[in-house]
């Protein structure tokens, strides 16, 4: 009898960590502009000043915190001159946490994010899908979305070669315009 508890008790401190981990699903669905800007929560522009991994309790993942300083809320809900994002995953040590389109952020980096509320937090909605980095090209700006194509499960009628990773900063900003007011 103590050899088949001495056992259990084995099997089950080795199984227990892996049955509480959180896992995230591999499929991340493609989500198109006009969702995108009718969904968020707010759509902001800004530089990334600050970015900080931490483990979120008890222990068993990571999320990454980075500080927004704003330049523009898009759609006027964010009242503040700075925001934290948290999203998952990141690096702690030599452990990281990923997954299909996870987001991450550089300091300094300009940015366009769309956002949804996590109780204190922002997230970047619909993972990395939600971020464009701002850049300057041949004197305009344009905006660059920096996903694996290849981690997004598409809905019928969209093909890869159809989704635009790069943008005309100007034609963004009207496209999220006309699909708010919709």
């Amino acid at each position: 009898m103590k050899q088949i508890m001495l056992t259990t008790m084995i099997l089950l401190s080795f199984f227990m960590p892996i049955a509480i981990t959180p896992s995230y699903s591999s499929e991340v669905f493609y989500v198109d502009m006009p969702s995108l800007s009718k969904h968020a929560f707010d759509i902001v522009e800004g530089e990334v000043i600050a970015v900080e991994c931490k483990w979120y309790e008890p222990h068993n993942s990571i999320y990454t915190y980075t500080t927004i300083r704003l330049e523009k809320a898009l759609k006027n809900k964010v009242k503040t001159e700075e925001i934290i994002l948290k999203d998952i995953g990141g690096k702690i040590g030599d452990i990281i946490t990923s997954g299909p389109v996870l987001v991450s952020y550089t300091v300094g980096e300009k940015v366009l994010v769309f956002l949804q509320r996590d109780g204190d937090y922002f997230t970047t909605y619909c993972r990395g899908q939600g971020k464009y980095r701002i850049e300057m090209m041949n004197g305009a700006k344009v905006l660059k979305k920096d996903i694996n194509l290849d981690e997004l499960r598409l809905p019928k009628g969209i093909h890869m070669e159809n989704i635009k990773t790069q943008l005309n900063y100007s034609d963004l900003l009207e496209e999220i315009h006309n699909n708010m007011n919709q």
